[in-house]
């Protein structure tokens, strides 16, 4: 599509012909859209949609551009209006258009004021723009009379002084003005907003905090009507001043290992003890930012499954995946699966791809701002046993433990990964309905195509993304599976940087909690589920522990463990029934 169009824009010529029927010569045009053409109207919206992120309001058509601020001062308009002017001007100069400052009209609507005799006055490469009292704007007169709302003060120009008003319109206007006030807060009120964040308060892991920040949760439990309005107007300075406090961006990092016998320091991953306000702050801001990416369907949540809320992921993934498998080797088709796993996922990911991410999806500017200056100082020290690191700044990577690092990380993924999809169409179910080629949870890579080379395409286009990103794959724990008429066959190899990617037969893969071997049934997962239970509850017996205790650790350590399995594995019932008795 894209050589199509260039080659229709590039070899176009054109003739003059005036009334009197004169012609001019061939002449090829270097410039511009074709007037007239069908296809010229989008390309154009196309070429200026990307607009820069200013304080007033934009409304476009075609070429029409109309700016609109609002400011309790004319000073403030004025300094507004030519600041956003300035940026507009360097925008189009930079894709090499021109504002046509003859034509362009300022106008200013308000209330009667002290300040009404004066002149708007917006400067365009030191040229005032000419100010009009009702411009004409896509045909539609805007006169101030136009404007007027039903039950509101009538707006007026600036071209006369105000009339005093007497004690009795004073009176009138005070009262109005105190009642929109009133309802305004309404809306926004700190008891309607501290329902909400109680359930931001009660989401934190309290379990998992150190002993101050307990106390801290449990005195704001406590008395929630004195002390979380005064917590809410502390996060609303923060939100406005769009700084974020020193002591929030601090962080006591807990190893944590990855794997039984852990020894090696790539085999621990740090898991961040936070402040509990900035969780409860930044938990406002990634609700805020979800619900910004899923109404603008930026984030295709049916390739990128965790970190949005409200959206199945886990279950639903791992469950595609297992579907498209089994269809395959019942109807003895072909497929190629890559489970590719990225080398400290969290830990690598730069601060720039963050920020690139978000301007790339529009997210507003005083969000992307607030983030930056999150990670801009944020320092971090590590604790192991009785020995505490020194404080060091955090200049990659993502915070872990940190209520919008999961939004962040799921935001970059998903630019990655679609950017990768081109390459290849994903397999077709027995419904017909074609499933993307590429599915991601988190840091977790699923490549699924119908064949081989369209999976090696994708592999490259990916290893290609990854490595712009300064990221990497990790091959030892990637795995590979190719069917051939629903048989699995060994003769085809998956490379990354030169190293070659195990299959499942040479070692199972173990994907959120499922294990896929070369067999694709779960007998062996079923049996060894069963084993694993058998000895959690004999370790249980042999403890010693009174009977209440045994139940507790049931309920809360045994159970939870054996329902994941029960849910992703294909579990007869007779299996069920004896695992009850059990």
């Amino acid at each position: 599509m894209v050589k199509f169009i260039m080659e229709t824009l590039s070899n176009r010529s054109f003739i003059l012909q005036t009334s009197s029927g004169q012609c001019s010569r061939l002449r090829r045009l270097k410039n511009g859209v074709p007037q007239g053409s069908v296809l010229s109207a989008m390309l154009f919206n196309v070429y200026i949609h990307d607009l820069p992120d200013t304080a007033s309001r934009k409304y476009g058509y075609a070429d029409d551009l109309a700016i609109m601020l609002s400011r309790p001062t004319w000073k403030a308009m004025e300094e507004g209006l030519n600041e956003d002017m300035g940026t507009l001007v360097a925008y189009l100069r930079r894709w090499r258009l021109q504002l046509s400052v003859g034509k362009s009209v300022a106008a200013a609507y308000h209330l009667s004021t002290r300040e009404a005799r004066r002149e708007l006055e917006v400067r365009v490469d030191n040229k005032c723009l000419e100010v009009q009292q009702a411009p004409k704007y896509l045909g539609v007169r805007l006169s101030a009379a136009s404007l007027e709302q039903p039950g509101e003060p009538p707006l007026r120009r600036c071209e006369y002084p105000p009339k005093p008003w007497s004690s009795l319109q004073r009176n009138t206007a005070l009262q109005s003005g105190a009642e929109a006030l009133m309802r305004e807060r309404d809306t926004t009120s700190i008891q309607s907003t501290c329902t909400e964040l109680d359930g931001w308060l009660k989401s934190v892991d309290k379990s998992g905090l150190p002993g101050k920040f307990k106390a801290w949760v449990y005195q704001h439990g406590i008395l929630p009507r004195i002390l979380w309005p005064l917590l809410w107007y502390i996060l609303r300075v923060f939100w406005r001043r769009g700084r974020i406090p020193d002591q929030w961006r601090v962080a006591e990092g807990v190893w944590i290992p990855k794997e039984e016998n852990s020894t090696q320091l790539d085999q621990f991953r740090i898991i961040s003890l936070l402040c509990v306000e900035a969780k409860v702050f930044f938990s406002a801001v990634s609700k805020r930012l979800c619900t910004y990416l899923a109404e603008n369907t930026y984030i295709d949540t049916s390739v990128q499954k965790g970190g949005i809320s409200g959206m199945p992921g886990c279950l639903e993934h791992t469950g595609v995946v297992t579907q498209l498998i089994r269809e395959a080797r019942e109807n003895k088709g072909n497929l190629s699966v890559l489970w590719l796993d990225l080398e400290n996922a969290f830990g690598s990911i730069p601060h720039k791809l963050v920020q690139f991410t978000l301007t790339k999806h529009h997210v507003p500017s005083r969000c992307r701002d607030l983030i930056a200056d999150y990670y801009s100082n944020f320092r971090m020290r590590v604790s192991s046993g009785a020995i505490t690191s020194s404080w060091h700044k955090v200049e990659i990577g993502i915070i872990t433990g940190c209520t919008i690092s999961v939004t962040l990380f799921s935001l970059a993924m998903n630019m990655l990964t679609k950017s990768a999809e081109p390459e290849c169409r994903g397999p077709r179910t027995n419904s017909g309905q074609r499933q993307p080629p590429i599915r991601a949870f988190m840091d977790d890579l699923t490549v699924m195509t119908e064949s081989v080379p369209g999976c090696r395409w994708i592999l490259k286009g990916l290893e290609e993304l990854v490595e712009w990103a300064r990221m990497r794959f990790k091959p030892a724990k990637s795995r590979s599976m190719v069917l051939r008429k629903g048989k699995v066959v060994d003769k085809f190899r998956f490379n990354i940087a030169d190293t070659a990617i195990p299959s499942i037969s040479e070692k199972p893969v173990k994907s959120l909690g499922k294990v896929f071997d070369c067999s694709l049934r779960d007998t062996t997962s079923i049996q060894s589920t069963c084993t694993e239970l058998d000895g959690w509850l004999k370790s249980v017996d042999k403890s010693g522990l009174p009977g209440k205790f045994k139940a507790w650790v049931y309920q809360h350590g045994i159970l939870p463990r054996i329902l994941w399995p029960l849910l992703v594995y294909a579990v007869p019932i007779s299996t069920v029934e004896t695992l009850e008795r059990r």
